[in-house]
Order: structure tokens, then C-alpha cells, then sequence
């Protein structure tokens, strides 16, 4: 994937660091969100959700996989109709857990995947892109050829302009000549030259024992990677 990715930051809205456990975040939200931004959500944008839950990741992970905040079925859908073409988002699943409706498994993963084919991209890193102030910028998800997957590993990139405005359009030529910028990796190392060299930002989160800049993906079709498929 190379196109256009909006970030909404919705980690204050309950008046802390992150959102609250089983927060539902609503269309209205995104909504307040892309307003705050100034961007307009467009297709094929990939929408990427800061909740700040990703503070606990690897230093309370009790906590982080306990419940979580997110979009339930009505954000999901709101998103979808924006002709988005993946939702990203600083949790486990994408979708707030516990759901409310008890009935239901996982709707989120069910709308986006199976009825609308929209990628759901979890466990991003998305702290320093708020910090920055980033809300619009190019967006990459390097690849492994995986077939018949409907999850795996993915590595995202945030390319950012030094001098280029990337939130009106996606990725132009010389959104691609401008520097890689690599996001918090707040991980285990280990070594491998050819990430040392890259100046820039992962915006991945990923357990100890996988590459750096390892996030997840969940695909209608199997996606990106660059180690062993985990969930």
C-alpha cells in the first residue's frame, strides 16, 4: 500500500493520556477529530485512530490486553463509507474490547474484512506522529508475498516532507524523495544493518522476538510482513 494516511488523535477525550478501557469511540469523535486536524477524509485514505492505549505496550501488558479502547460497528461503518482502504490503530484489535454487545464477536473485524474489504492495521505507533503534530502525511506498508493469509507481520512507513504539504495529496514524486522518519521503537534490538542505515520512522509496534518495525495487519486477501505471521 503507498497512499494518503490521515491520522486522528482521539487520546483526550476522556481528559487523560489515553482513552479509557472499553471506551467506544464514536463517528462523532472521528468526526471532532478530522475537523481538529483541518484534513477532509477521502478515498483511498488509510485512517489511522490514536488512543494512547499503546502506553501500556511491553510495560503493562497485563493491562494492554485486558480491554481496550476503540471503534465499534458504527464508527466502523462511518470509516468504510469514507471509501477508506485500511483502518489503522494503537491497540491490539482495532475495535474496543470487550465489545458492548455480548452477542456479537469481534464486528468490527467482521464489517471492515469480510463485508467492506478494508484492511484493519493494528498495535501502530503512533505517539511521536501526534507529538509532531503529523495528521496527514504519506503512508507505506512494505510487503511480504503471503497467499491465502488473512493476517500476518507488516512493516509501516511514514514518509514525511521537509517543505511539501502531504496532506492535501497522497504520495507525489516528491513526496517519495523526502526523508523517511522512523517513529518510536521502544523495542529489543536486534542488529540488522540495513534497518540501522535507514534514517527513519517505523510506525510499528511488535513482540521482542520479531524484526524491528514489525506491526499487525489484517487482511481480506493476506498482507504485508516481514517475519512469521502472529496475532
Amino acid at each position: 500500500m503507498i497512499t494518503r494516511a490521515v491520522l486522528l488523535d482521539v487520546a483526550g477525550l476522556d481528559g487523560g493520556a489515553h482513552l479509557n478501557p472499553s471506551r467506544v469511540v464514536a463517528p462523532e469523535d472521528l468526526e471532532r477529530a478530522a475537523d481538529n486536524a483541518k484534513l477532509a477524509i477521502e478515498p483511498p485514505d488509510i485512517v489511522m485512530i490514536r488512543t494512547g492505549w499503546a502506553g501500556y505496550f511491553e510495560k503493562d501488558n497485563a493491562r494492554y490486553l485486558a480491554g481496550e479502547p476503540g471503534i465499534d460497528l458504527p464508527a466502523a461503518r462511518w470509516l468504510t463509507e469514507q471509501r477508506v482502504v485500511a483502518i489503522g490503530c494503537d491497540n491490539m484489535a482495532v475495535e474496543v474490547l470487550p465489545n458492548p454487545d455480548k452477542v456479537v464477536s469481534m464486528p468490527v473485524h467482521q464489517h471492515g474484512l469480510v463485508e467492506a474489504g478494508v484492511h484493519l492495521i493494528e498495535n501502530l505507533a503512533l505517539d511521536e506522529l501526534a507529538r509532531d503534530g503529523l495528521a496527514g502525511f504519506c503512508f507505506i506498508l512494505l510487503a511480504t508475498k503471503l497467499r491465502g493469509a488473512t493476517g500476518s507481520s507488516a512493516r509501516p512507513v511514514a514518509l514525511v516532507s521537509r517543505g511539501i504539504d502531504l496532506s492535501v495529496r497522497g504520495c507525489s514524486d516528491d513526496a517519495l524523495r523526502a526523508r523517511v522518519v522512523i517513529s518510536s521503537l521502544r523495542l529489543a534490538q536486534r542488529p540488522r544493518p540495513s534497518v540501522q542505515r535507514a534514517a527513519p520512522r517505523c510506525v510499528a509496534r511488535r513482540p521482542r522476538d520479531y524484526p524491528p518495525g514489525v506491526a499487525t495487519c489484517d487482511s481480506v486477501f493476506g498482507c504485508a510482513g516481514s517475519a512469521t505471521p502472529f496475532r
